[in-house]
Order: C-alpha cells, then sequence, then structure tokens
C-alpha cells in the first residue's frame, strides 16, 4: 500500500492507492483531523469507494450471460491497486478491469477518479469509461467516514445535518442488515438531522430522490463546518456503527437490493 498527499496552505489530503480511499483531510491552519482514522473495535476504513455495487445484492449473487458470479459487498474497488498519477495540485488514480475483477464483473471498464484542491475545498471527479460493447451496469458511491465529535469535550449530539433545501422524504431502513426495506417516515418537511448515538441500531439511513445536493455537518460548540456537495447523485446515506465517534456521509448512485429483488 502506498500514499500519496497533495496540500496547500489550508488543507491537506491524503490517498491510498488500495482503492484510492481518502484516509486523511487535515486543517493545516488548526492541525486539524476530519477523516475518521480507523479503529478495528468498530470500523477499520476510512472513505472507501463503493464500484461497481453499492451494498448487498440478493446472496450477493447475479446471472450474466448464463454464468453465475458473486459481487462483494460494496463491489471490489475499495480493495484493487490503483495507478496514482500527480499533476501539480490534483492526483489522478486509475483503475482498469483485469483478471482479478474479472471473477465478479465479466466487462471491460476504466474507473478514473480524480482529487485536487481549491484553498479548502477538495474536488472529487469521477468518471466510467465502458471499454467494451455490451452495456456495463454499475452503480457507484462515496462512503466518507468524518470524526464526530471533532472535540474529547463535545457529545454525539451536539451535530447535526443541515439539508440544502426543506425535505419531505421517508427513509429505507436497513433489514437484516444488508436488504432495503420499504420506506419509513422520516423528513416531514424540515432540513435538520439531529445526531444520536443510538440512531443507527438498526443500520444506515438511506434517502432517494433528495431534491437537496448540499449537506452540511454543523455542531453547536464551534464553528468547524464540513460541507457537502453532490450533484448528479441519486441516493444518500448516513451511516455509523452505534456508539463510535464517527459519521459516513455517503452520496451515491445505487442502492442495496430490496427484500423483494
Amino acid at each position: 500500500m502506498s500514499y500519496f498527499t497533495i496540500e496547500n496552505s489550508y488543507v491537506a489530503l491524503t490517498i491510498s492507492n488500495t482503492g484510492a480511499e481518502i484516509c486523511s483531510l487535515k486543517n493545516q491552519i488548526e492541525e486539524m483531523e476530519y477523516i475518521w482514522q480507523g479503529d478495528p473495535a468498530s470500523w477499520e476504513e476510512h472513505a472507501p469507494l463503493l464500484f461497481p455495487a453499492v451494498g448487498d445484492w440478493k446472496e450477493n449473487r447475479y446471472v450474466y450471460k448464463e454464468k453465475m458470479y458473486e459481487m462483494p459487498l460494496h463491489g471490489f474497488a475499495r480493495t484493487q491497486k490503483f495507478t496514482v498519477r500527480q499533476e501539480g495540485q490534483s492526483l489522478c488514480c486509475t483503475l482498469y478491469d483485469n483478471e482479478e475483477t474479472w471473477q465478479f464483473y465479466p466487462f471491460h471498464f476504466c474507473l478514473e477518479i480524480r482529487y485536487s484542491l481549491d484553498r479548502n475545498v477538495v474536488h472529487v471527479e469521477q468518471y466510467i469509461q465502458n471499454r467494451g460493447e455490451e452495456t456495463m451496469p454499475y452503480s457507484i458511491g462515496e462512503h466518507m467516514g468524518f470524526r464526530v465529535p471533532l472535540f474529547a469535550s463535545e457529545r454525539y449530539e451536539d451535530y447535526w445535518i443541515e439539508l440544502e433545501k426543506m425535505e419531505q422524504a421517508g427513509r429505507y431502513p436497513l433489514l437484516d442488515g444488508s436488504t432495503i426495506g420499504d420506506p419509513i417516515p422520516c423528513l416531514e418537511n424540515e432540513a435538520q438531522i439531529r445526531l444520536d448515538r443510538n440512531m443507527f441500531a438498526s443500520g444506515a439511513w438511506n434517502f432517494e430522490g433528495l431534491r437537496s445536493e448540499r449537506v452540511c455537518l454543523k455542531n453547536s460548540r464551534n464553528s468547524h463546518r464540513i460541507l457537502l456537495d453532490f450533484p448528479g447523485f441519486t441516493h444518500f446515506s448516513l451511516w455509523s456503527m452505534p456508539g463510535a465517534p464517527f459519521l459516513c456521509m455517503e452520496p451515491c448512485n445505487g442502492i442495496a437490493a430490496s427484500k423483494e429483488e
């Protein structure tokens, strides 16, 4: 595993060539780490990239051209070695299909993730190219884990998610740890989701078709904010391990399979 860093006077971003995963995002001025640093007791990852599947499929199997394939949870990209190229204040991470990916996914593709800095903003661009002649189904998403709370003197309950727009939306619960259930009431013409340590006891909170394309992680104890823009994504999820000091914000184009699928 190799690590690559780009930085300016505002932030420093470090990614791994394994999965093109963000491993660190530091505020250079205050020496503040925003990304969850992993803990075997709860969740060891930081911000895995989800491709070409998001969540579980039914039995994690599918048939293509009369052949059975098994798809790992959240796809295989997060365990693959990307080629990383640095271009000034940008990192370009590229993955091509190979003999290992063909075991799970019989398609020819190029997946490219580009990270770049603009003052205190990190731009993340995703490019997927179908290198074959057949239709290539896929889902893609981010699974970014942020430290919550940021300081030992704070509580998880001091934080909330501020949505860009007022939302009228149910959330899709995770059943039996894998499949998606029918939506249950959640947002009733409101734009805030307060955090609670027990809110993810039954799994992630999954939303589909939100009007908002931006969320902001805020707290009542200090001025630190994390803005996340996700234009063009169809789904948005929140997740953590109950009691663990992190929050994952997950814009995705795709979702786990429903119990009927």
